[in-house]
């Protein structure tokens, strides 16, 4: 394990020792859920790092998401048929 992998798991060690019993003692689940759940991402983050995985990229992620929505929308709101001569799409005159 590398220096930085370790000093990265020291310091999240540390911040978890101070925020999880704080968290507990005022009752706040959700938020002790959502720490944890980012937590564990983190860590396979860094366990992806360290063993020189190739991590996803999130703008690839977002697009192939969003892509069938985009051409959706745009067939519906901007049909073919209502062409301006000499306009292509997304140009202003």
């Amino acid at each position: 394990m590398s220096p930085g992998v370790i000093l990265a798991l020291l310091g999240m060690g540390l911040v978890m020792a101070v925020e999880v019993p704080r968290l507990i003692k005022r009752r706040l689940y959700r938020e002790l859920a959502a720490f944890s759940v980012l937590m564990v991402l983190s860590l396979l983050i860094i366990a992806q790092e360290n063993w020189g995985l190739p991590l996803p990229s999130i703008t690839e992620l977002i697009e192939k998401l969003f892509s069938p929505i985009s051409l959706a929308l745009k067939q519906r709101l901007l049909p073919q048929d209502i062409m301006v001569p000499g306009l292509e799409w997304g140009t202003l005159p």
